[in-house]
């Protein structure tokens, strides 16, 4: 079999023939890891001499790693990106910056997040929005400080704008990520009396996305997620010729979902989204008493959501 020619990358190649090699390389984009993209594109802005694709392909899977930025921190920006935030590079910004948007009834947890990312924050951070028009309630916004390095992280996880979903930062999500994913955008659901299923709404993400998502959690932490479509307005709930794909968790999954992010929840306001209820009084209390194990500090309200609604007194 012969052998395929390998193009010349040569500076002849270009229409510019005084340009690089590298710049016709960075010009075509023939590199399918979107990291080493970014890295080349760096390197390149910033005049120093790329090095050899060989090279960069390696840099480029500890790049995340090398991002001056807390491990603490990059796992809360993972989470919110799944969740409630995005990056944003706008035209006339030299850098990259965090946006996180909450309502005010999530103030504890908006709140815990402004407290543990102050190393990305700036002294205007946080802005209030005043409900208006189609807005029930008043919005918290966040907005971090234009960073270099939230610029790293965009170019890792960004393309054409859209978050992109790739294995190779979703590698780098913890059980803290994970909680924060859950706690902007997961939800318990079912029957009234016995709520045992739950769901990520991915509704920001096409169908090869959220599959992706799926075999994520599948290979990385033993979770299987039913990919599902819905038509339904995201905002009113009424039926509509749009789809969504969200993913679904059976009873045992979400068990096991929830025992991983147990450790994590942030603050006490969260707790209820990790509220199972059984008809088993057994199995109840076991559940009860596994969530007391898990997130002692919020022991009071753990048994204040459990607790039985108090019998009217009859006259």
């Amino acid at each position: 079999m012969k052998k395929k020619k390998i193009e010349d990358m040569s500076p002849r190649t270009t229409k510019n023939a005084s340009a690089p090699a590298h710049y016709a390389l960075l010009r075509r984009r023939p590199l399918k890891s979107l990291d080493c993209y970014a890295l080349l594109k760096s390197r390149l802005q910033s005049g120093r001499k790329p090095k050899s694709l060989g090279v960069m392909k390696k840099q480029a899977r500890s790049a995340f790693d090398q991002i001056s930025l807390s491990d603490h921190c990059k796992s809360i920006i993972c989470g919110t990106l799944l969740g409630d935030g995005c990056l944003q590079l706008t035209k006339g910004c030299e850098a990259a910056r965090l946006s996180i948007r909450h309502s005010q009834v999530q103030r504890e947890y908006f709140d815990w997040k402004v407290a543990n990312l102050k190393e990305i924050a700036s002294p205007k951070s946080v802005q209030i929005s005043k409900a208006s028009g189609a807005r029930a309630n008043t919005k918290l916004l966040f907005q971090s400080a234009s960073l270099p390095e939230l610029t790293l992280m965009y170019n890792l996880t960004y393309k054409k704008k859209r978050l992109c979903i790739r294995r190779r930062w979703l590698n780098k999500l913890t059980p803290l990520s994970l909680a924060i994913w859950w706690c902007d955008d997961g939800s318990i659901i079912g029957h009234k009396r016995t709520p045992r299923r739950g769901v990520l709404c991915t509704d920001g993400f096409d169908e090869k996305s959220v599959r992706m998502l799926a075999r994520y959690l599948e290979k990385v932490w033993a979770l299987k997620a039913h990919v599902g479509a819905i038509r339904r307005d995201r905002f009113y709930g009424n039926y509509t010729k749009k789809e969504y794909f969200r993913l679904w968790f059976s009873t045992k999954e979400l068990k096991k979902w929830l025992r991983i992010i147990l450790p994590h929840i942030p603050v006490a306001s969260m707790v209820y989204k990790t509220r199972l209820i059984y008809k088993d009084s057994q199995f109840q209390q076991r559940w009860i008493s596994e969530t007391l194990l898990a997130q002692p500090q919020f022991s009071n309200e753990i048994e204040e959501l459990y607790s039985l609604p108090k019998k009217k007194a009859k006259h």
